[in-house]
């Protein structure tokens, strides 16, 4: 970003970071999907919540909006997702969904899906997968591990 070569519009005087976890703490009058108390993660761009949309704007948190390194921040609800509290994960825990979870879903039904990888996107992109009906295919070297998927 300092270097200007982000692929995203910055804003000057940015408060940086897209990735965070947190709790409701308040409420608008009209928002109806959302509980004080709330476990949620945000969606990095609040413009393009279906994916790309030709002509929408990029609306990027820690880009051209200001991000989630606050210690309270007012969001719109359609941006945010409940995480459920008994997943019993952390607030780090929590910030790293949102991003992983975007990357398993554009490679499986992005433009040009992949379907080989390791890591939290590819445990993300299985249950994505298996969720869409999919027949998903699994190997790891560690029988340990197979059991939790």
């Amino acid at each position: 970003m300092a270097r200007t070569r982000y692929p995203f519009p910055v804003k000057d005087d940015l408060v940086p970071c897209s990735d965070g976890g947190g709790i409701v703490v308040e409420l608008g009058a009209d928002v109806k999907t959302l509980q004080l108390g709330d476990h949620v993660i945000a969606s990095f761009d609040s413009n393009n919540l279906d994916g790309l949309a030709p002509g929408l704007k990029r609306e990027s948190l820690g880009g051209n909006v200001d991000g989630v390194r606050h210690q309270y921040i007012a969001l719109p609800a359609q941006v945010l997702t409940k995480v459920p509290e008994e997943c019993g994960i952390s607030f780090v825990q929590m910030a790293s969904l949102m991003a992983s979870g975007v990357t398993a879903w554009n490679a499986l039904f992005g433009v040009l899906p992949l379907k080989a990888g390791t890591g939290c996107a590819s445990i993300i992109g299985l249950q994505i997968a298996k969720a869409a009906g999919a027949t998903t295919i699994i190997t790891s070297p560690s029988g340990e591990k197979l059991k939790f998927v």
